[in-house]
């Protein structure tokens, strides 16, 4: 029996979003991103190792054929590596944007039966999905530690559990169950 004039223990239920849908758990989340990047360094690395081989031997070839400029040398460098920068997010951004603007899903998101939603009653839309990959993407390369902030930010976030790109693009992650459509 609680004490005079406290009311009796009370099961909460889980926390949903707007529309009603539970929110995803940390865990889930994060096992889905863990595969998630599983998924896109491998096909990176399916890229890449053949590309920065060529690349490597078109180099030695270029410096013992020649007397190299030492400038010239660099911005080569440079450029190819830039270049395989832009590579590298045009994959993630394909991966990220594309599958998520068409299912909602990422395939790790599928696998942990998670899918990514407007907060309000608007239709998710590219726009909406570039946003968000552009917030974690950006602000992980330009600001130390944002990447690891941005993914705690759900866990002491209210009322929806939103990480900090998820806050900008306006969306919330929920459970969703393909057989009864979301939870």
């Amino acid at each position: 029996m609680p004490a005079p004039g406290y009311p009796h223990p009370a099961i909460v239920p889980p926390p949903t979003a707007p529309s009603g849908q539970p929110l995803a758990e940390f865990g889930d989340r994060l096992l889905a991103r863990l595969l998630d990047g599983v998924i896109v360094g491998v096909a990176s690395l399916v890229l890449m190792v053949p590309l920065f081989l060529w690349i490597s031997v078109a180099i030695v070839d270029s410096v013992e054929s020649t007397s190299p400029n030492g400038l010239a040398l660099a911005l080569n460098i440079i450029g190819i590596y830039l270049g395989v920068l832009l590579l590298s997010l045009l994959m993630s951004y394909i991966y990220e944007v594309e599958m998520v603007f068409r299912t909602g899903q990422t395939i790790g998101k599928r696998v942990m039966k998670l899918q990514i939603v407007p907060v309000g009653n608007e239709t998710m839309d590219r726009g909406m999905v570039a946003r968000r990959w552009l917030a974690a993407q950006l602000g992980g390369v330009l600001i130390p530690g944002f990447a690891w902030v941005d993914g705690l930010w759900q866990l002491w976030d209210q009322p929806w559990k939103q990480c900090l790109h998820d806050k900008f693009a306006k969306t919330v992650v929920v459970r969703h169950d393909p057989v009864k459509g979301l939870a």
